[in-house]
C-alpha cells in the first residue's frame, strides 16, 4: 500500500465534528457499509492510469460528510438489507458528486476544500476540467460494468462512448 493510500484509509469513516449525536446514531447503522464504500473509492482511484492516479487520489481522498453514500445506504437498509448493490451506487454517486464539486471550484474560484488546495488552485483550470471529466466518466462506467442494472440493459453502444470518454478525458490531461 502505498503512503497515498494508506492516508486515505485513516481517514475512512471519521464523521466532522458538526455531525450531531443524533445523526452519528443514524450513521452508525450503516458505518461498516460506509468503510466499505471508502474502499471501493480508494480502489477506484488505482484504476486509474498511473500517471492520473495522484490527482484522482488527491479529490477523492478530501474527507466530507460522505451524505449521498449514507443516504444510500440508509435507503438499502429500510428495504430490507443492504447488498452490494447499494455499495455500488454509494461509490457511483460519490465519484459524480465529487466530479461535480471539481467543476464548482473552477467555476467559483476555489482554492480550498476541506482545508486543502482543490484540484485548480494546485494545477489549474484545464487539468482540473478534465480531472472532473474523468471522475464523471468513471461513475457512469461502474453504471454500465456493475449490478443488475447492467445484466438488464447490455447498451453496449452507451458503455462505448463511456469508455471512450473516459479514456479521452484521462488521456488529455498529459496531451
Amino acid at each position: 500500500m502505498t503512503h497515498l493510500e494508506s492516508a486515505q484509509m485513516k481517514r475512512l469513516v471519521t464523521l466532522p465534528n458538526t455531525v450531531s449525536f443524533a445523526c452519528k446514531q443514524v450513521i452508525e447503522l450503516v458505518c461498516a457499509h460506509l468503510h466499505s464504500v471508502e474502499e471501493q473509492i480508494l480502489q477506484q482511484s488505482c484504476l486509474f492510469n498511473p500517471m492520473v492516479r495522484s490527482y484522482i487520489a488527491h479529490v477523492t481522498s478530501k474527507g466530507g460528510k460522505r451524505l449521498r453514500p449514507i443516504l444510500t445506504l440508509l435507503a438499502g437498509g429500510a428495504t430490507g438489507k443492504i447488498t452490494s448493490e447499494h455499495i455500488d451506487l454509494a461509490v457511483v454517486l460519490e465519484l459524480i458528486h465529487t466530479a461535480t464539486l471539481v467543476h464548482d471550484d473552477i467555476i467559483d474560484g476555489t482554492d480550498l476544500r476541506h482545508s486543502k488546495a482543490t484540484a485548480n488552485a494546485k494545477w489549474g483550470n484545464t487539468l482540473s476540467v478534465l480531472l472532473g471529466d474523468c471522475l464523471f466518466s468513471r461513475g457512469f462506467l461502474l453504471v454500465l460494468l456493475t449490478g443488475k442494472l447492467a445484466a438488464k440493459l447490455r447498451m453496449q453502444p452507451l458503455k462505448s462512448v463511456v469508455v471512450k470518454s473516459f479514456r479521452l478525458s484521462a488521456g488529455l490531461i498529459f496531451s
